[in-house]
């Protein structure tokens, strides 16, 4: 369920990733030179929708009563509750996730910025981010199979040494040659595509680590 949930996430990120080149394109060609003006473009354009829905979930939000099927459901979960949590490999696994997300917002925030120092500019940002997004998705639907063969705990204990060595080889030495190119955009897709495989398999550990009627 987990996996499935951040593959849709990760569609619809990609959409709208893919969807940048061309809008911009059309800017360019409406006479909007100036790169500033355009990026406010962009920006102005996604604001706009995360305010309307917004808005619109406040305007369309009817409370409803739980069915007698929802309480049914509700009692025997809360028969199976046996009150005991394991706090100490919940807290690690929180942890775990909140240096997982902050790892992956910092890279993809500096990014950009990095990139330059390649002799790339937005539109290679782009399609990097494109290909990472592909990959995550590539990633999350793979988990399931993986978390199979090697078991949950060897792979939440892989996953993140794999992130530190492919994040120091993207981002330590940048190089402007073909080579430091490729080498870069290579780690820093494998390290994005780990974090986001990362991220599903210690929230699925965190989801078996709470029982169903603790978890909201």
């Amino acid at each position: 369920v987990v996996s499935g949930f951040q593959v849709q996430v990760s569609t619809l990120n990609l959409l709208g990733t893919a969807a940048y080149p061309a809008c911009d394109w059309l800017l360019i060609m409406g006479g909007l030179d100036d790169q500033l003006l355009r990026y406010r473009i962009h920006m102005s354009v996604c604001s706009l929708f995360c305010v309307f829905g917004f808005f619109y979930m406040i305007a369309r939000f009817r409370p409803t009563a739980l069915s007698e099927h929802h309480e049914k459901v509700k009692a025997r979960e809360e028969e199976k509750l046996d009150g005991s949590v394991d706090k100490l490999q919940l807290f690690l696994l929180l942890a775990s996730l909140v240096i997982q997300a902050f790892g992956e917002t910092v890279v993809t925030v500096l990014w950009p910025l990095h990139i330059k120092k390649l002799g790339w500019g937005s539109h290679e940002y782009a399609y990097l981010d494109i290909a990472s997004k592909l990959l995550i998705i590539a990633g999350n639907m793979a988990y399931p199979a993986l978390a199979r063969t090697l078991g949950c705990r060897t792979t939440a204990s892989l996953l993140p040494v794999a992130a530190c060595l492919t994040s120091a080889a993207a981002f330590l030495q940048p190089d402007a040659s073909a080579y430091g190119q490729t080498t870069h955009a290579f780690n820093a897709l494998a390290f994005l595509s780990a974090c986001g495989v990362m991220k599903v398999c210690f929230q699925h550990l965190a989801t078996l680590a709470v029982p169903p009627s603790l978890q909201g």
